[in-house]
């Protein structure tokens, strides 16, 4: 709140109504229900409060630090498993989900969204290899192709 506005709600009682009161939003009639004293609650009523708070920060410092341990180590050359055991860790894999149907280990909205920004490795075809390693027999007849001369002569 601003200045004047403060001043003029601190100055009145329960139930009493102001005179015209001037800010920088304008002009203001302000009437005042009710009026609490602040209070400050015990330290034994916050502790618990206080403590969980304090071990989800540090549960999160953690788990950030993790993971970038893991991705530096995967980004060094390492495996999934390697990286994992690494860092006290152990790999599981999931079964197919969707978005609107998250296992219960995926209850982070945030890790879903990751996971459904993540691209998918692509698959390599056995029948392209195939096909490349036969064009590769092929080099034999590919490197008798004739000079530029002689084909020149052929067309003739």
């Amino acid at each position: 709140m601003v200045p004047e506005f403060d001043d003029a709600v601190f100055a009145l009682a329960p139930g009493q109504v102001s005179d015209v009161v001037r800010s920088s939003f304008g002009y203001h009639v302000i009437r005042l229900a009710s009026k609490r004293e602040e209070t400050v609650p015990p330290l034994a009523q916050l502790k618990e409060r206080i403590r969980a708070e304090v071990e989800t920060r540090k549960m999160s410092q953690l788990g950030e630090q993790k993971a970038q341990a893991m991705a530096d180590a995967i980004s060094g050359g390492k495996s999934l498993e390697e990286a994992a055991k690494a860092q006290g860790l152990a790999v599981k894999k999931s079964e197919p989900f969707s978005r609107a149907d998250t296992p219960a280990a995926l209850a982070s909205p945030t890790l879903v969204s990751r996971v459904f920004q993540m691209k998918r490795a692509p698959r390599r075809r056995r029948a392209s290899r195939c096909r490349r390693a036969r064009r590769s027999c092929r080099s034999p007849r590919s490197s008798r192709r004739a000079s530029p001369s002689s084909r020149r002569s052929a067309t003739r």
